[in-house]
């Protein structure tokens, strides 16, 4: 997307930063440093990840029972097969 081709309307910033369409070259390190950095930003981010991962889970569980396992054996071998045959 070309600066030209922006929404001009957009101001949405955050601690002075634009959210959206940020000006380029964009460089994320500074805000990645911060985001390292920042220990609730890291639990929230943790937490919301394992919750995530245990619903996937119970969704899985309940829709392939006991052969969850081997379904994501499956699907492993699946994907390995066609990242060989691309």
């Amino acid at each position: 997307m070309t600066a030209s081709s922006r929404p001009s309307s957009t101001s949405l910033t955050l601690e002075g930063h634009q959210i959206l369409f940020p000006p380029l070259p964009y460089d994320i390190r500074a805000r990645a440093d911060g985001a390292t950095a920042d220990e609730h930003l890291q639990t929230f981010v943790n937490r919301s990840t394992l919750r995530s991962d245990q619903r996937r889970q119970e969704a899985c569980g309940h829709a392939f029972g006991t052969r969850y396992d081997a379904m994501r054996e499956l699907a492993g071998q699946i994907k390995q097969h066609t990242l060989d045959h691309l």
